[in-house]
């Protein structure tokens, strides 16, 4: 066997191993989705508010912030956005028939297939907790959402179409000088004039 046909033979069985173990852990992460949403008590409450400042023919100025399911403030995102409109997007898990929802990313679309924004994910984790939990989540139910978060916020968790999905609301079509709110009632998510 040539020096070639050993590489070639090494690189293919390294990519099958990593390949199995990417499928295994992924699995895994699934399957153990139905256990974490059993041990979780379904969150309701109002999650995102929006606050437009205004618009103008090519720009739209606005205050995001995101707020846990006991109420109290995350993070805020206040900026202007180079575009005439603004989405926020929302990702929706469905395990063991509950439903849960995470804040996922404010952006402009540039085109069809490109989006330009800020992802929250990067706001929510922080020394193995997820910041939306409510604080009287006892230890249990608390890691048990933080498993499902991790996997909601995985890019590869929406090749499950029958239990992740993702909810878009356009902001521009919102009032200027008026705050909105996002609730979560457990079941379904709405927009509400503050």
């Amino acid at each position: 066997m040539k020096l070639s046909d050993k590489i070639i033979y090494a690189l293919s069985t390294l990519i099958l191993i990593i390949f199995i173990a990417f499928t295994f852990v992924f699995c895994f992460s699934y399957l153990s989705c139905f256990s974490c949403a059993k041990n979780t008590p379904v969150c309701a409450g109002e999650i995102l508010s929006v606050y437009i400042y205004g618009r103008s023919e090519d720009s739209i100025s606005a205050r995001i912030t995101v707020n846990s399911f006991d109420g109290s403030e995350l993070f805020t995102v206040e900026r202007s956005w180079h575009s005439k409109n603004l989405y926020v997007s929302f990702i929706r898990l469905d395990f063991s028939e509950k439903k849960f929802i995470f804040p996922s990313k404010v952006y402009i679309k540039q085109s069809n297939t490109f989006h330009k924004g800020i992802s929250f994910s990067k706001f929510l984790f922080e020394k193995n907790m997820f910041l939306l939990s409510p604080p009287n989540f006892i230890p249990k139910e608390a890691s048990s959402f933080y498993n499902l978060a991790r996997f909601a916020y995985r890019p590869s968790s929406s090749v499950f179409s029958k239990n992740v999905g993702t909810e878009v609301f356009d902001l521009t079509v919102l009032e200027s000088g008026v705050e909105y709110n996002f609730f979560w009632s457990g079941e379904s998510l709405s927009l509400q004039k503050n």
